[in-house]
């Protein structure tokens, strides 16, 4: 059966509430006392619509308001001991719930409520809703809402709310949830966790779920490395081409310690600067990582395929990601090392105007045009590469938080495996 809210005008046993006559002094005390008594009774109306439970009790604090002065309204003004007018004076006093200051709207909503009903009023609004829109619905409509939504991806509220409809005549339910609750019901931030992952498959685990999956960062160092290549915001003056270019520097990052195990440079990512790196890593270090992850980037082809193919063949595990957030460590390492370390160089330009940092990026165009305007005045390429070098190991032997550099953290926790 459909669960109806308490009328007014009839009596119940449950709500076996004497409404007295309408007292100047005493009426805003005794309106209080019945919300405190009353408001949770009437928060059923508003579980299925809301999640928050402040929302609901709000809510259900305004039904009991307008549950008791409903009751006055309906009597005559002998019966009730004053004008409407007085109510609605009383009201603006209330401490335990907004009642509108116009009294011509007061009264208008009073009427709606009495046509309708006090929940569908507080839902829908002042304005109503049809009464097939009403809340009072089978809860298995809402179960059937969610294997829909989860088939068919492409499918908009509209058509929810139709197939809804469907489904409740074909079955002989009474009642449909209307297209605002359908809204509301789906974009529920849990729901979502719930719903999306079946409906969207592997697309939404790799550009979501994946992004914000956190791993636990390897005890010892030299397990996990992230590699990745990135522009210097240090321009230099390319004779060879006659114009300004700009490093590119790519590294081998260790995970536990955030140590540069390799680097190289170029003119741009290309594979020799890739390979380059990796020459630098086997000469300096005499073992191999469980794992290195890199990004889909074409400088991983001609002579690295060689590389990679023998280090997969000695047991090394080669992940592919997509998105920079797979590799969390390295391009923090690039906005770090640019931050901490290449702002010191003469010609940093900054990180660029997008950058999240505002002391790491210029915004002044003229302290732009100056710095690189006149190329003549730049470093030379074979200049840049010896002052990369010297940054490279300012980096490494950079004590952070007073606590360690990250050399020192990369040779303590290497020995200790």
């Amino acid at each position: 059966m459909r669960e109806e809210e308490p009328n007014p005008t009839k009596k119940s046993k449950k709500m076996a509430h004497k409404f007295k006559a309408f007292d100047e002094n005493t009426f805003v005390e005794d309106i209080e006392n019945y919300v405190d008594r009353y408001q949770k009774t009437f928060q059923r109306f508003y579980h299925l619509e809301y999640d928050d439970e402040e929302q609901v009790k709000n809510k259900s604090k305004l039904h009991a308001i307008y549950h008791y002065v409903l009751n006055l309204a309906n009597q005559s003004k002998k019966e009730r001991g004053c004008y409407k007018k007085d109510i609605h004076r009383k009201l603006k006093h209330l401490k335990k719930g907004h009642i509108q200051s116009n009294y011509d709207h007061f009264t208008s909503v009073l009427k709606l409520m009495g046509e309708t009903s006090i929940q569908e009023v507080l839902i829908h609004g002042a304005k109503g809703e049809p009464r097939y829109k009403s809340r009072k619905f089978n809860p298995l409509l809402i179960d059937h809402l969610d294997v829909v939504y989860t088939e068919n991806p492409l499918m908009k509220y509209r058509q929810f709310h139709e197939l809804l409809i469907e489904k409740a005549e074909s079955e002989r339910w009474w009642g449909v949830p209307s297209i605002h609750f359908i809204k509301r019901h789906l974009s529920n931030k849990k729901r979502q966790n719930e719903l999306r992952a079946p409906r969207n498959g592997e697309s939404h685990f790799r550009k979501t779920i994946g992004k914000q999956m956190h791993f636990t960062t390897p005890e010892f160092a030299g397990q996990l490395l992230e590699i990745d290549g990135s522009r210097l915001q240090i321009p230099y003056n390319n004779e060879e081409k006659k114009r300004i270019d700009f490093l590119t520097v790519f590294v081998i990052l260790d995970v536990t310690s955030s140590a540069i195990l390799g680097y190289s440079h170029g003119h741009f990512e290309s594979s020799t600067v890739v390979v380059n790196a990796f020459k630098r890593f086997f000469n300096e270090h005499s073992f191999l990582p469980l794992q290195i992850t890199r990004d889909g980037c074409s400088a991983f082809k001609k002579e690295f395929i060689f590389m990679e193919e023998f280090m997969t063949s000695k047991g090394v595990n080669i992940i592919v990601t997509s998105d920079p957030q797979g590799k969390p460590h390295v391009e923090n390492f690039y906005k770090v090392f640019a931050s901490s370390i290449c702002s010191y160089h003469k010609e940093f330009i900054g990180l660029g105007i997008t950058s999240t940092n505002i002391d790491s990026r210029l915004t002044d165009k003229k302290t732009l045009k100056r710095l690189i305007g006149d190329r003549n005045k730049l470093s030379s390429y074979e200049e840049l590469v010896y002052d990369v070098d010297i940054l490279m190991s300012k980096y490494l032997n950079m004590i952070f938080n007073g606590s360690e550099s990250a050399k020192m953290k990369f040779d303590r926790k290497f020995e200790l495996s």
